[in-house]
């Protein structure tokens, strides 16, 4: 069973407006149903789970039956951030049965450019015993120089063992459910990616290529960048 947990609580802060920034119209749809839509044609994944704020998870219903979404789909409520949304939405598998052994993609609602490839070798590399989880990742092209104050240069990294990670991140569902046990939400706070707390864990991450196409919209230039795409048909 591979299930897609889908995070739609953020606010969009960067962007603005008098919506979250998953639920701006882009040719006619919410940003979030592009998303949904891109899973939907996926043959791999059998389930959705959708983590939203209460108020919008009666408007994502209507979207997706009107859509004619045929994939089973459930909703979890938001937390406090984004890894408590995450565990809110794991909570909600564990409570529908979900086996240990299943798979778990967690993908952010504003990253609607996935290509197939990413989504095929991020379950086929979950095939590997040794391996707890996948990430997609992308090397850094630029310098990368450290900055304790953010006004002195402290140190330089090296950039060829720097990479950006990427969204759609998955696990084994049992061994990363039970790396959130325990915590406070205010450990979930401090928590700045989703692979972050399997790693701290003892999990096994392997990286798979990501690609530059698979950007996630939080600026309005990535906004307009979508926009443009999908009003030209560019995918």
């Amino acid at each position: 069973m591979v299930t897609v947990l889908v995070l739609s609580g953020g606010q969009g802060s960067r962007i603005g407006g008098a919506v979250p920034k998953q639920y701006i119209l882009v040719c006619g749809r919410p940003i979030i149903m592009h998303c949904l839509e891109m899973i939907e044609r996926r043959l791999e994944i059998d389930a959705a789970v959708v983590v939203a704020e209460k108020k919008w998870q009666d408007v994502i219903s209507i979207w997706v039956r009107d859509a004619g979404f045929r994939k089973e789909l459930h909703f979890a409520d938001a937390g406090t951030s984004r890894q408590h949304s995450i565990y809110r939405g794991l909570q909600r598998m564990k409570a529908l049965g979900t086996a240990e052994e299943d798979i778990v993609i967690v993908h952010d609602a504003v990253r609607p450019c996935v290509g197939d490839g990413i989504w095929k070798e991020s379950i086929k590399a979950l095939e590997d015993d040794e391996v707890d989880g996948v990430m997609p990742v992308i090397p850094v092209k630029d310098t990368v120089y450290q900055s304790r104050d953010g006004r002195i240069v402290t140190g330089l990294l090296n950039r060829d063992e720097i990479y950006a990670g990427q969204a759609p991140e998955s696990f084994r569902f049992g061994k990363y459910y039970a790396a959130h046990q325990g915590k406070t939400e205010s450990d979930f706070a401090s928590i700045r990616g989703s692979s972050q707390i399997a790693i701290d864990n003892g999990m096994n991450i392997k990286l798979i290529r990501g690609s530059e196409d698979n950007y996630k919209i939080s600026t309005p230039q990535d906004l307009e960048l979508f926009r443009y795409q999908t009003e030209h048909d560019k995918w």
